[in-house]
């Protein structure tokens, strides 16, 4: 009780962030007709002194089902979780690419990405896809969206084209196959679960002679082995 009071005076404030972001400026357009004729600027590298920095809110860092519990403690409660819900969906992106945007902004309306380059961070959108699910909100096309990554092309990748919706990178997210078995298990589609688990187990060291041995490891362009403790929370999370 004591911190669910010390949070919703805070959480109330409907222009409420939690991180701040560093967004390009976008350069003025030249006038061609101008007299006489401006010079395009000479550097192909945008100008970090042009950065903005922007407070965001993250729409995975909403968790809509512990605001739903909280409703159950305190009712005063219920309109910041519909208030969240709300940001939440309008964050969706578009049919081609059916996930989430990365932060919604007070003044300036929704971030697709964090950054200068157009990728979505498919961590975060599905984190996003899996707190709607969470609470009973199951976007559908988010959903055969991600079917259709793991049964027609096997994977999952950790980031997305903004504009064309194709692959921006070949690494995999082990944490995204994780989230994607807990949506299935709570829409209850037994394939999608199997799938994002079976993907998942790709990434599991078998060999008994590996030193992360049963561990969910990544492996960098050295042949590095790394372990990471969110991956393999994620995992545990899913495979329970």
């Amino acid at each position: 009780h004591k911190l669910s009071a010390l949070l919703l005076p805070v959480l109330a404030d409907s222009g409420f962030t939690e991180q701040t972001a560093y967004v390009p400026v976008t350069a003025p357009v030249l006038d061609p007709g101008a007299t006489p004729t401006p010079k395009p600027p000479v550097t192909p590298t945008p100008d970090p002194d042009r950065e903005q920095a922007l407070d965001v809110l993250r729409l995975a860092s909403l968790d809509l089902f512990a605001m739903q519990a909280l409703v159950l403690i305190d009712p005063a409660w219920q309109s910041i979780l519909d208030t969240s819900r709300e940001r939440v969906i309008a964050g969706y992106l578009n049919d081609a690419l059916p996930l989430y945007a990365w932060a919604w902004q007070p003044s300036g309306g929704y971030l697709p990405f964090a950054g200068s380059q157009p990728l979505i961070d498919t961590e975060e959108a599905m984190a996003t896809i899996l707190h709607l699910c969470e609470v009973g909100i199951i976007p559908q096309t988010s959903i055969s969206w991600i079917r259709d990554q793991l049964y027609n092309h096997t994977v999952l990748y950790a980031a997305y084209h903004a504009g064309q919706g194709s692959a921006a990178v070949k690494q995999e997210s082990h944490a995204v196959y994780a989230m994607v078995a807990r949506i299935a298990r709570i829409i209850q589609d037994e394939a999608l679960y199997r799938a994002a688990v079976d993907r998942l187990l790709w990434h599991q060291a078998t060999s008994r002679t590996s030193p992360a041995l049963s561990a969910f490891f990544r492996e960098a362009a050295n042949d590095e082995i790394f372990v990471w403790a969110a991956d393999n929370t994620w995992a545990l999370l899913a495979l329970r």
